[in-house]
């Protein structure tokens, strides 16, 4: 018994590390460093759908921030930016989800301490139907 929970946790640390969970894989995911006093920023990377069937996300958080959404990015007729939160994301077999600036992404809110690059964000993704995946995403510099 002891030898499967240690495959477990192993196989767990790897699919944290590579980003390939249950048909899902993550690259390019990184997050920007915040200055002390700031305490929201912005994670990006591609979801790519590998499974039979539809992903969906229907929450995202971390241990490490109070709020994270996903946010899409417009350009109102005026010029205006406009950011809305997405409740939920669909992410049809074979097809990817690409976070980026002035785009869809991923915002964090409410940090609890300021991220440097180097470090890692956690972020936990749950989806509809499956596991939930557990990114930890890298801080690169602004």
């Amino acid at each position: 018994m002891k030898y499967i929970i240690y495959v477990l946790y192993f196989l767990t640390i790897c699919t944290a590390a590579s980003g390939d969970e249950a048909g899902l894989k993550t690259t390019d995911f990184y997050v920007r460093e915040t200055p002390p006093t700031i305490k929201t920023t912005a994670a990006y990377g591609k979801l790519l759908n590998r499974s039979k069937s539809s992903l969906i996300i229907s929450e995202i958080s971390s241990p490490q921030a109070k709020t994270i959404e996903i946010h899409s990015t417009k350009v109102d007729e005026k010029g205006m930016v406009e950011m809305d939160e997405v409740t939920s994301l669909r992410i049809p077999p074979g097809k990817s989800v690409r976070f980026e600036p002035g785009g869809l992404h991923i915002m964090v809110m409410g940090l609890k301490n300021p991220l440097k690059a180097g470090e890692q964000l956690e972020v936990d993704i749950t989806f509809s139907k499956g596991k939930p995946l557990k990114l930890m995403i890298p801080v690169r510099k602004l």
